[in-house]
């Protein structure tokens, strides 16, 4: 909480554009520099196949699995959620496996530090 350096109702006699420099100046403190911006989004360095479930082989299932996943500014994985599925479980489930074995590089600011971002993944489950 930014303290200002008076005191200011609405009996004040003072007028208010007197006021306004510290007022704005209150307000904006710790605005004025934002986060960082991301110069290389997060992304695969090791992205495992998925593993086809044999019912799904058996049912000539296909489809695609649209995924969010949260990598972390260390690199880990943080959530994986299913932003569009592909109209069977067994192939969202193993969409969702995958991305969780998977290796990713953290999105970088221009210094280099890592930060936490969300990937949209699709995977695509086809039969030759």
């Amino acid at each position: 909480m930014t303290l200002l350096p008076f005191h200011l109702d609405a009996s004040s006699s003072a007028p208010l554009t007197r006021w306004f420099p510290w007022l704005a100046m209150a307000l904006l403190s710790g605005c004025a520099s934002g986060p960082e911006p991301v110069v290389q989004p997060a992304r695969y360095v090791v992205a495992p196949a998925p593993v086809y479930p044999a019912a799904s082989r058996r049912n000539q299932e296909q489809g695609t699995v649209t995924l969010r996943v949260q990598v972390r500014a260390d690199e880990s994985v943080g959530f994986v959620d299913v932003k569009a599925g592909s109209g069977f479980a067994r192939l969202d489930a193993a969409a969702v496996d995958a991305a969780k074995r998977a290796k990713y590089a953290a999105a970088k600011t221009k210094s280099g530090k890592g930060v936490d971002s969300v990937l949209v993944v699709p995977v695509a489950f086809k039969l030759d």
